[in-house]
Order: structure tokens, then C-alpha cells, then sequence
């Protein structure tokens, strides 16, 4: 179940782990790795539809509300740590407590375009209108106005991104 404000509840969670079997798994060998990665996705997902079927998420309501609490924050705050460097415009780092390691020397050069482009790209997710965030949720709003700036602003910078985006789906085998 989730509320409308929070539509991707799980999403965290997933993210944080699926990112720690994918890095564990494509260190040595990554075209291996990303096979196991992606069967660990897949047998995830069979077994949340094997639990809808058998009915046995309604025992999560068993589960103390402190220990979902600390679970979620301590995720939160992981997810938190590993997004502050890139922020700034560092790469991202490979755990939570490198990112931490990292933290003071990451505010104390930031790369200037990123930051900005970062930090306005926050702030705008808060203070999108209510009117507006009814028709265009504010994190879509950010990453559009975000990738504008960015293009208009600093077009021949050294914003790190992410890489070139595929233009065709992968061939199977």
C-alpha cells in the first residue's frame, strides 16, 4: 500500500540493496555480473507476486513500527550519503562510508556549475507550487529545468554527467 504522496515507497529501499548485489556482483566480471544481477531482480519479483498470492503481507503489520523506522532512516541516510558528493560534482562513491570519508573534501571544492544546477534543482522540487505539482510532479519539473539549465548555461563545461543515454533497446542472448 502506499499514499499519494509517497507512491514509490519501496523504490529506496531496493535501490540501496539491488545497488550492493550489482556493485558485488560486476567487479570481476561485469557481462556475468549483470546477469546474476538480473536474476536477483527477477526471483525478487516473482517472490513479491508468490506473497501477494499467499496473502502474507498483511503479517508486516507484526513488524514493530520502531524497527521499520530505523530500517527506512538508516536507508534514507545511506541514500543521502551516496547523492551528496555527485550533488557537488564528484563521482559517486562506491559506499556510504567512503561517501562520508569523502564529504569534506567534496565541500571543499565543489565543481561550481554542478552544485548549481544540483542545489536548484532541490530547491525547486520544494517550492513548486501545489497547483502546478497536481499536472507535473516537482522532481519531473527539476529534472526538466534542470537539463534546460544546463544545456543553455554551461554547454561547454566539465559537469560531470552520466554517461550517453542508449538509443535502442539491447539485443537479447
Amino acid at each position: 500500500g502506499s499514499t499519494a504522496a509517497q507512491i514509490s515507497g519501496p523504490t529506496g529501499p531496493m535501490t540501496v540493496l539491488m545497488t550492493a548485489i550489482f556493485l558485488q556482483y560486476t567487479a570481476a566480471d561485469p557481462v556475468h555480473g549483470m546477469a546474476i544481477a538480473f536474476t536477483v531482480v527477477m526471483l525478487g519479483g516473482l517472490l513479491q507476486m508468490l506473497f501477494g498470492l499467499l496473502k502474507i503481507g498483511h503479517y508486516l503489520c507484526l513488524i514493530p513500527h520502531p524497527v521499520i523506522s530505523g530500517l527506512m532512516s538508516g536507508l534514507g541516510l545511506t541514500i543521502i550519503l551516496l547523492q551528496l558528493g555527485p550533488l557537488l560534482g564528484h563521482a559517486s562513491a562506491g559506499s556510504a562510508w567512503q561517501s562520508l570519508l569523502l564529504l569534506p573534501s567534496a565541500f571543499a571544492h565543489p565543481a561550481t556549475e554542478a552544485a548549481l544546477i544540483g542545489v536548484s534543482a532541490l530547491v525547486l522540487v520544494y517550492i513548486q507550487p501545489k497547483s502546478i505539482g497536481k499536472y507535473i510532479p516537482s522532481p519531473l519539473t527539476a529534472v526538466v529545468m534542470g537539463t534546460i539549465s544546463y544545456l543553455l548555461l554551461f554547454p561547454e563545461s566539465m559537469v560531470q554527467t552520466l554517461g550517453e543515454t542508449p538509443l535502442l533497446l539491447p539485443s537479447l542472448h
